[in-house]
């Protein structure tokens, strides 16, 4: 109770976030790279593309009131300039975690969602890309919810719901990104 005394709200919700980050990032980099190469190589068509880190800081992102923070942010660059970006999220599955990637045009629209880790036996349909198709087209412009313009899938309502409001939350948190030009 002192503790809580002693620092503000802010400072412990700073340190609530970083330390569900580190642990909800449990896949290794190295094989969320080779993951996210593939899927930037084979579904998004870009052969010669170089991921970059994205040019803000954490303190950029509170200060526009993000709920993300910046390691979660890369930038996709081909010799023609920007392709866009893509953002790494977790989600709530049944029981665990799951690992997700979402890739956005310049124009802010999403172009592919890929679930890239996933280890809960319930759920798993949540991974195929056909289910995961119909959140291609959004902006920040649009909210989703499940059931209502995000189909329900048997056998993943859990995980399906969370994935649903998880993306909800990451396209309004890139609304915020344009309206403080950080994008």
């Amino acid at each position: 109770m002192v503790l809580i005394k002693k620092f503000n709200r802010r400072a412990l919700l700073s340190i609530f976030i970083v330390f569900l980050t580190m642990q909800s990032f449990a896949i290794s980099t190295t094989v969320l790279n080779k993951k996210l190469d593939k899927i930037i190589k084979k579904d998004l068509g870009l052969s010669e593309c170089e991921k970059s880190a994205a040019n803000f800081s954490n303190e950029d992102l509170e200060k526009a009131g993000i709920g993300l923070l910046s390691h979660q942010f890369f930038i996709l660059n081909s010799k023609n300039g920007s392709e866009g970006f893509y953002i790494v999220e977790t989600a709530m599955g049944r029981f665990h975690d799951f690992t997700y990637v979402v890739f956005f045009g310049k124009d802010l629209e999403i172009k592919i969602v890929s679930v890239v880790e996933y280890s809960e036996e319930h759920g798993v349909e949540i991974t195929h890309k056909k289910w995961l198709r119909q959140f291609v087209g959004k902006t920040p412009e649009d909210t989703l919810m499940f059931k209502k313009n995000i189909d329900a899938i048997s056998g993943a309502t859990i995980s399906g719901k969370s994935i649903t409001e998880s993306i909800d939350h990451m396209l309004q948190n890139v609304k915020l990104l344009k309206e403080h030009k950080l994008l």
